[in-house]
């Protein structure tokens, strides 16, 4: 097995892009039961009381998730079909230094926590 650390990727032209670290890479955009579940109005992402929108449902996904509040899916899902694998969408990949905060993020950080 690699020590690699699992990395977020982002497919462009539905091209999957290679393995940077030689770890598997699925697509979780076209997954359904993976593609974003708890997804918000567009009416909500421009809620004037919210500073950042992705943010805010990026955090409010992970939360969700952790509390068993997604149908079909669960942590111990999410460890058990992405621990160690790297996992690709079509989010735009955050200017370097700069927070990301797509889903996906959430995903991989409790696919790999302990």
């Amino acid at each position: 097995m690699c020590n690699a650390t699992p990395v977020r990727l982002r497919v462009v032209n539905d091209i999957v892009p290679p393995s940077p670290n030689g770890l598997e890479v699925v697509r979780v955009d076209t997954l359904a039961k993976y593609n974003y579940p708890h997804r918000y109005p567009a009416v909500l992402l421009n809620f004037e009381g919210v500073k950042n929108p992705r943010a805010f449902a990026a955090d409010d996904f992970e939360m969700a998730l952790r509390a068993g509040l997604i149908p079909d899916i669960n942590v111990s899902d999410v460890k058990l079909a992405f621990r160690g694998k790297n996992l690709a969408c079509r989010c735009p990949l955050p200017e370097r230094g700069k927070p990301d905060y797509c889903p996906v993020v959430r995903l991989l950080r409790i696919a790999n926590e302990d």
